[in-house]
């Protein structure tokens, strides 16, 4: 996330639905039970967040990992576990392959470290999920790929947690973006690790907010984020003995589920605001692309409300709205004013401004390719960002390159022709 000053005046949450004010939850709650792993400068800063929010809640020192290959990431990093790979003290620009064999040439030393860090976690919930949040540098994405599939092997549940790029920012992190996405859920064959990504989108905030300057706006969305997650986390253990069954009605969305999901989460301070439509309305305002929440496949969904403002006939009225009866729900009620909600929702049909993003995913290799020798032709090389060397492939293939190459496979199979030493 590019650095900046928190603009002042604040942003008014009046105007973006952004401010999350702590929900109400008993001091004495047990630990939340989900692993969480930040990789990469964004995922470290949302991370610190999640910390923060915890805090709040009287959780202090929640085990969390950072990983990253930029040593003054690693140095801001609050976790509890935190780890540098490689010794190249910088990040990868964008460059996630590059990140991709920083992870491969140092995988005997942070999957030891995992496996400490699973160790010292102290589980006591019976699940396997882990949280990969992640943005769309090069480190996040290549080192994000590294882990999941590490996480896969040694039967754990990754769900990447990925922060999409905004409309500011360059064709290479859009096509890294695109690719993380890929490769995690909708590749084809055996090179999609069919995951359930949360996918968080830049642009719905800097759309609600055209007067003010994208760089000074990534610290607010970075600490919403957090904070929605950290508030997910607690209410999946309230009221716990030890082994939350509301805990594990949460982790059920990612159990069986994959492709796209979101999450979100809003605060109206009136009571008496129709909930229907609060709940509708509040998909455009976190950070989700705009998609269909009632067409899930499975979702959670916990409102606190101030006693008496929700009858019964309105909460039942919006659960019957959704398509598909298997979302997890909670009511209850708080001394607090207004009325909050933390969501998160999976199985969801793709929604065309995604589909827009990936279409073009496809298509910006030759542009990126370009840049880079139009940078090299005019002598303008920086070490740190143009690292593609006379005959080298780009980072990664496209999507439709990448259809068109397992199609071609799946023909010489047929005719008996495929070598696997080709593949």
């Amino acid at each position: 996330v590019p650095p900046g000053d928190i603009p002042t005046p604040a942003v008014e949450p009046s105007n973006v639905g952004f401010e999350l004010p702590p929900l109400e939850i008993p001091k004495d709650l047990d630990r939340p039970q989900i692993p969480i792993i930040g990789i990469g400068g964004t995922g470290i800063k949302i991370v610190n967040e999640i910390h923060k929010r915890l805090e709040t809640y009287g959780i202090d020192s929640y085990p969390m990992v950072a990983f990253d290959t930029d040593l003054s990431a690693i140095e801001q990093a609050v976790s509890t576990h935190k780890l540098q790979i490689g010794s190249d003290n910088t990040g990868n620009a964008r460059q996630f392959a590059t990140a991709m064999k920083a992870f491969e040439a140092n995988a005997d030393v942070w999957q030891h470290f995992l496996k400490s860090y699973f160790t010292d976690f102290g589980q006591k919930s019976l699940h396997n999920i882990v949280f990969l949040i992640i943005g769309s540098g090069g480190t996040g994405v290549g080192g994000g790929i590294n882990i999941a599939k590490f996480l896969l092997s040694i039967g754990k549940r990754p769900v990447p947690i990925i922060v999409l790029p905004s409309k500011t920012e360059n064709t290479r992190t859009k096509f890294t973006a695109a690719s993380a996405i890929y490769y995690f859920s909708y590749a084809p064959g055996s090179r999609s690790m069919r995951l359930v990504s949360l996918l968080v989108d830049n642009d719905s905030f800097l759309t609600l907010n055209p007067a003010l300057d994208a760089d000074k706006l990534y610290p607010f969305i970075n600490k919403r984020i957090g904070s929605l997650i950290a508030d997910l986390l607690a209410i999946g253990e309230m009221e716990s003995d030890g082994f939350s069954s509301d805990l594990n009605e949460f982790l059920e969305t990612f159990r069986s589920v994959r492709g796209f999901g979101t999450i979100g989460g809003f605060y109206h301070s009136d009571s008496s605001a129709d909930l229907e439509k609060l709940v509708k309305d509040s998909v455009a305002l976190s950070f989700s692309y705009e998609s269909d929440i009632f067409s899930a496949t499975r979702g959670y969904i916990s409102l606190q409300a101030e006693k008496g403002s929700i009858s019964t006939n309105e909460y039942r009225r919006l659960l019957l709205d959704f398509q598909n009866r298997d979302v997890f729900h909670k009511l209850v009620g708080s001394t607090k004013h207004g009325i909050q909600a933390r969501m998160v929702f999976v199985g969801m049909p793709i929604p065309e401004k995604l589909q827009k993003f990936l279409k073009e995913a496809e298509d910006v290799r030759v542009t990126i390719l370009n840049e880079e020798l139009a940078r090299r032709d005019m002598g303008s090389v920086n070490p740190k960002i143009d690292k593609i060397a006379p005959g080298d492939e780009l980072d990664v293939k496209a999507p439709k390159e990448i259809a068109e190459e397992l199609a071609r496979e799946a023909t010489a199979r047929r005719r008996g022709e495929y070598r696997e030493e080709e593949k």
